[in-house]
C-alpha cells in the first residue's frame, strides 16, 4: 500500500490535479518530484503512460514495488529527459523544496513542447495555519526530502515564478480548507507524537501495520475526508486553503519537428 493513500492533504488535492491533467488513455504524463509514487499511481490507473522522477531512493523503491509506472532517480533541476517532448506534466508540492525554483521552471520549459500542460500543487502561504510551527513541522530537517527551503508561495509570487518563463496561468485552486486545514495539522502532530521520523515518505512503508494506523484508517479518516472534501467543495472557490493547484499553459515556439521522439534521453 503506497503511504499517501490514506494521506488527508494528498486525498484532497488528488481529485484536483487529475481533473486538470485531463488524462486520455496511452498519453504520456511526467510526474516531476514523484516522491513514493502516489499521484503516479493514479495517473496510471487512468490509462495513461507515467514516468516518475525523483532524488529520494528510499521513496523510489517503494515506487517501484507498487506502480506499473517507469521511475528514474534524477533531479528536478537537471531533468533527465529530451527538450521538447513532454506534452503533459505534473509538480506535486515540489517547488517548496528546491533552494533554486527558477531552475526548475526552466528545466520544465526545455523538455516541454509549445502548448504543453503543467499543473503545479504547492503549500499557500495564504492559508489558516499557514504561518505557524505546526505548517512546519517535519519540514526543518535540512537535507531530507522532506525539508523545505521555503514555506510555500502566495498566488502572485507563483504566478510571477511562471510568467518569467512565459509559462501562462488558466486556472487556479485552492484545496484543504478551514477544517480540513486544522484536521491536517493536528494528524501532523498526531504522526510526530507516534513516529517522530519522517524525512522521507518511505518512513511511511509499515505505519499500516500499528494499531493507531487501524484506528486512523477505519474511523478517523473516513469522518475526517468526507468533511474536508465537502468543505473543499463549498468554500475553496471564496476561501484560501493550505493547498494552491494552478493549471498553466508553456508557450514557446520551436521549428523542430519532434512528433516521434521518445521522452527519455538516450
Amino acid at each position: 500500500m503506497n503511504p499517501h493513500t490514506y494521506s488527508l492533504y494528498a486525498r484532497l488535492r488528488e481529485p484536483h490535479l487529475l481533473e486538470m491533467l485531463g488524462l486520455r488513455e496511452g498519453e504520456f504524463i511526467l510526474d516531476l518530484g514523484c516522491g513514493a509514487g502516489y499521484f503516479t499511481e493514479r495517473i496510471a490507473e487512468n490509462g495513461a503512460r507515467c514516468c516518475g522522477i525523483d532524488t529520494d531512493r528510499r521513496s523510489l523503491g517503494l515506487a517501484r514495488d507498487n506502480v506499473p509506472a517507469t521511475f528514474i532517480c534524477g533531479s528536478v533541476t537537471d531533468v533527465p529527459i529530451k527538450e521538447n517532448t513532454i506534452e503533459k506534466a505534473l509538480l506535486a508540492d515540489v517547488l517548496e523544496h528546491v533552494e533554486e525554483d527558477e531552475r526548475v521552471i526552466s528545466e520544465l520549459c526545455r523538455i516541454a513542447r509549445d502548448k504543453s500542460l503543467l499543473v503545479i500543487s504547492v503549500p499557500s502561504r495564504d492559508g489558516l495555519l499557514s504561518s505557524t510551527r505546526l505548517h512546519r513541522l517535519f519540514h526543518e530537517e535540512k537535507g531530507s526530502p522532506e525539508y523545505h527551503v521555503r514555506n510555500g508561495y502566495t498566488l502572485d509570487d507563483l504566478k510571477g515564478l511562471l510568467e518569467r518563463h512565459n509559462v501562462r496561468v488558466v486556472e487556479v485552486r485552492y484545496a484543504v480548507t478551514l477544517l480540513g486545514e486544522v484536521f491536517l495539522e493536528a494528524l501532523k502532530l498526531m504522526l510526530f507524537l507516534v513516529k517522530k521520523d519522517y524525512t522521507s515518505q518511505a518512513s511511511l512503508r509499515d505505519a499500516d501495520r500499528s494499531f493507531f494506523f487501524k484506528l486512523y484508517r477505519y474511523i478517523i479518516f473516513p469522518f475526517m475526508y468526507k468533511i474536508s472534501r465537502l468543505e473543499d467543495l463549498l468554500l475553496s472557490k471564496f476561501i484560501k486553503g493550505h493547498a494552491l493547484i494552478i493549471k498553466c499553459i508553456v508557450e514557446k515556439r520551436t521549428g523542430k519537428d519532434i512528433n516521434d521522439v521518445s521522452p527519455l534521453r538516450g
